[in-house]
């Protein structure tokens, strides 16, 4: 081949997507994509090497990247970004989405996969960007805190309440 490097792609087959406005649904979603990712590239990449390997085909020139960094930086325990939107929303009233974001914008300033939305991005005060495997995207933080809350709709307390099916009625029943 002298000295032409050889590239496999590999096709995103998840699905991956965003939109001009991404918020926390779509957070969601996209934190599924990463891990579903990470774990095709654990299968494929990482046991197929042993397999090759086992067979004594080299396989020490083939790299892949690994998405690890923005699973930490979604996931770890106290200071990923899931965590740190549970804590806002345990700070109770005092919770809210622009606390959220400046916590987000201090803690992970150095992290390599958060990027600080630059002045003329869409909505720039209320964004931070995650580099995704697959691209980077702006979360808009409005309502973040109240999504996180998990709390059910009144209107829908109110109708399971006058359900004319006991089982519904009890399960809306108040405490």
């Amino acid at each position: 081949m002298g000295g032409q490097a050889l590239l496999v792609g590999v096709l995103d087959i998840f699905g991956f997507e965003f939109f001009e406005t991404n918020s926390f649904e779509q957070l969601c979603i996209n934190l599924t994509n990463e891990k579903l990712q990470f774990h095709f590239n654990e299968h494929i990449f990482t046991l197929e090497a042993k397999v090759y390997e086992e067979e004594g085909i080299d396989v020490g020139l083939v790299t892949f990247s690994t998405n690890e960094p923005t699973l930490e930086l979604l996931e770890a325990k106290r200071t990923g970004i899931f965590a740190m939107c549970d804590e806002e929303v345990q700070v109770g009233q005092r919770g809210c989405d622009s606390g959220f974001l400046s916590k987000v914008l201090a803690k992970h300033k150095d992290h390599p996969n958060l990027e600080k939305p630059k002045p003329k991005q869409l909505d720039g005060d209320k964004c931070f960007n995650i580099v995704h495997y697959a691209a980077t995207v702006a979360y808009n933080v409005t309502n973040f805190v109240v999504k996180n809350r998990d709390t059910l709709v009144e209107n829908l307390v109110q109708v399971g309440q006058l359900s004319k099916d006991p089982v519904m009625a009890t399960i809306f029943d108040p405490p």
